[in-house]
């Protein structure tokens, strides 16, 4: 056999060994689809959790503090937070009943004698002056028993104010005044926090403030967490200093102690449409940007791409990529362009990528 016949054998041999090698298994891949949505150039600004109702609850009489709650002690709307030393109210209150069953006795007694002079008149035994002069006193009693009830009243309301209450539910954070102290109306007893329902506050400069509407949604940071979270309420007042205006956003569930420290993404200009993937998706390759997007055949097909605005895991791309392409997020650092590709969260694929 000549050389060249056994060169050719040779070669023919290796190409039908390569031939019946099988396929390399397909790739498995995570998949997002590619969204078209609104974005919009975004800054951070710092926020802080607050409580919703924050109060220095005070005594409402004189007297002296008998009994404060424990810092941290969590009450309902209406429990006890302080008790002021109530025996002298408890004295006017039954000197106050014993005024009132006096005047309670003397009014049966004026009905009575009213009743016998208004007899006697009719058959013209008594002189008219006389019934006259009854029904006054009769008058003049009932006024008193009505003073007296009233007085009555404002002991009981003094005697029940005696006892501080909690205005909403919440903790004790504070004690502002200690037992045995003489405390005087309106001086500060326990400081009370609602620490379920939470708000965001932040200050957003005044020159974007009018980007933002009540219900709009804005992303807030917190520990490394990114959520999304819907304004309540812009507070239409900017501060002439820092040429900035209040927000306030809802919390929900979130374990967010009051008095954190956040950071809130908010626009800075006005948003725009825009066709968009997760940020997972880019590779970067010898400078050149691209994603993979899993074609009808379930291979991989590099497409490059220049990126636009980004917005937490949002990146606007420019490429040849439509709304509803699906792109490798996961797995894609083993692609090639034509790799045959196995996507393990089908499901996903049909959700916005976000």
């Amino acid at each position: 056999m000549s050389a060249k016949l056994a060169v050719a054998a040779l070669l023919l041999g290796a190409n039908l060994a390569i031939a019946q090698q099988p396929a390399p298994p397909p790739t498995p891949v995570s998949v997002r689809s590619v969204i078209q949505t609104e974005l919009a150039p975004t800054s951070w600004v710092p926020g802080s959790v607050v409580a919703a109702a924050d109060a220095r609850v005070s005594a409402e009489v004189s007297g002296r503090l008998e009994w404060v709650a424990e810092v941290g002690t969590r009450v309902a709307k209406g429990d006890s937070l302080a008790r002021g030393d109530s025996a002298a109210l408890k004295i006017e209150q039954q000197t106050q009943n014993a005024v009132i069953d006096r005047l309670q006795a003397q009014l049966t007694y004026r009905e009575q004698q009213v009743q016998r002079y208004t007899q006697l008149a009719a058959k013209n035994v008594a002189a008219g002056d006389q019934l006259d002069s009854a029904k006054s006193e009769l008058a003049m009693t009932r006024a008193d028993l009505a003073q007296a009830r009233a007085q009555l009243a404002e002991i009981k309301h003094r005697l029940n104010r005696s006892n501080v209450r909690a205005p909403f539910d919440g903790v004790v954070v504070a004690r502002l005044a200690q037992a045995g102290e003489y405390l005087n109306p309106g001086t500060p007893v326990v400081r009370l926090v609602d620490v379920v329902h939470r708000e965001i506050s932040a200050q957003v400069p005044l020159a974007v403030y009018n980007l933002l509407a009540d219900g709009d949604s804005l992303n807030v940071r917190y520990g490394g967490q990114v959520l999304r979270l819907p304004v309540r309420s812009r507070i239409g007042v900017g501060d002439p200093t820092s040429r900035s205006a209040e927000v306030r956003m809802k919390v929900g569930q979130e374990d967010w102690v009051v008095g954190s420290a956040v950071e809130v993404g908010v626009p800075e200009a006005a948003s725009k449409q825009v066709i968009a993937v997760h940020r997972d998706a880019i590779l970067l390759r010898a400078g050149q940007r691209f994603v993979y997007r899993v074609g009808a055949s379930g291979k991989a097909e590099r497409v490059e791409i220049r990126e636009g605005l980004s917005v937490g895991d949002q990146v606007e791309i420019i490429g040849d990529l439509q709304e509803g392409d699906l792109v490798v997020v996961r797995g894609g650092e083993r692609l090639g362009d034509g790799s045959v590709v196995q996507i393990l969260d089908g499901a996903a694929a049909a959700q916005a990528g976000g």
